[in-house]
């Protein structure tokens, strides 16, 4: 193996290539890159891959990175309402807008995986009796109003019960996702 050296060159691929993994941001799991700022001025490889890559296995891919990052969204929502509680409110209010942006991104996963395995979120809640998407709603509401409010604690409160229970309500619908479609599709 050749070590890296200033003179070599990293040559664009002509054929179109299939992006495998992108720039998580920061929250969203481990990062594989210590910062935002070190990812976007590195050169990103382009992977090629003779044809499509099965859905099945984009599917998997995706609802395993879910369900790493929903643990990483847990232990942060806690780390969050800690802070809260202490009143280290710069490092709370930093990490609450972390907390939020991560969500946003994990529900986009979301509807990607679904439309990819042809399911609707909506009626593959209601069918599994999951209230995901009304409990991730209302715990947001009262996320803001206690943040408008400054009810501090009452806002690591929501943390610690409403949006732990959201991201628990979430791995649900992510293991359902990553199910194998019978002969007959999945239940929604």
């Amino acid at each position: 193996m050749r070590p890296f050296s200033p003179g070599f060159e990293i040559r664009p691929v002509s054929a179109p290539a299939s992006r495998v993994t992108d720039f998580r941001p920061d929250g969203v799991g481990r990062p594989t890159i210590g910062s935002r700022q070190t990812a976007r001025t590195l050169p990103r490889p382009s992977v090629v891959v003779d044809g499509p890559l099965p859905t099945a296995a984009l599917v998997r891919e995706a609802v395993d990175t879910a369900l790493d990052s929903l643990t990483a969204l847990d232990a942060q929502a806690r780390d969050v309402a800690r802070r809260f509680r202490r009143q280290s409110l710069d490092e709370a209010q930093a990490g609450l807008a972390d907390l939020v942006q991560s969500t946003q991104t994990l529900l986009k996963l979301a509807a990607m995986t679904a439309e990819a395995t042809g399911t609707d979120i909506e009626s593959l809640c209601a069918a599994c009796e999951l209230d995901a998407e009304a409990r991730t709603h209302a715990t947001l509401t009262m996320l803001i109003g206690r943040q408008l409010e400054r009810d501090w604690h009452g806002l690591a409160g929501v943390i610690d019960t409403g949006l732990i229970g959201v991201l628990a309500a979430w791995r649900l619908v992510f293991e359902i996702l990553g199910e194998p479609a019978g002969p007959g599709g999945r239940a929604a």
